[in-house]
């Protein structure tokens, strides 16, 4: 009976130290937040604060470049040259094939071909990443796209 006592005000004891614990660590990041809008100004501190607390998931290092993809990535391109304003395929319809092509070649000769294609496909993912989008322009097009895609299966009326 004592044991179960002196384990309940351990766990007491450590959960109001968590939550002092947290409350400062809640204090140091509307402080930090409250210097960025001093300093930087344009948005509000509320703004600083949740950008504080998502740079964790946004700083998150992204996997490499395989030569799988690629080497899919460049199948996926001249699969819509060859298509000549069709409908766009995507990765996951062209993979099958791809794959077929993929498991012909041989380990040197995937190295061998993939090489510059890596390095092609590292930079247009930068572009993608550090590039100046026109937001407006992508969500119009996105609306045309899907409209476009309604009208095609009959879902307007």
């Amino acid at each position: 009976m004592a044991e179960k006592k002196a384990d309940k005000e351990k766990h007491q004891t450590e959960c109001e130290e968590y939550l002092d614990t947290c409350e400062a660590a809640w204090e140091v990041i509307n402080e930090e937040a409250w210097k960025l809008y001093a300093q930087f100004g344009g948005h509000s501190e509320q703004w600083y604060k949740n950008n504080l607390l998502q740079i964790g998931h946004l700083n998150v290092e992204k996997h490499a470049v395989l030569r799988w993809n690629a080497f899919l990535h460049y199948e996926s391109q001249q699969a819509h040259k060859e298509n000549n304003g069709g409908d766009r395929l995507k990765a996951h319809e062209l993979s099958a094939a791809v794959k077929q092509k993929w498991n012909m070649m041989s380990t040197e000769k995937k190295i061998e071909f993939t090489d510059p294609l890596i390095a092609e496909l590292k930079e247009c993912k930068a572009n993608t990443k550090f590039g100046t989008h026109n937001v407006p322009l992508e969500a119009f097009g996105d609306a045309t796209q899907s409209l476009q895609a309604m009208e095609k299966y009959g879902w307007l009326t």
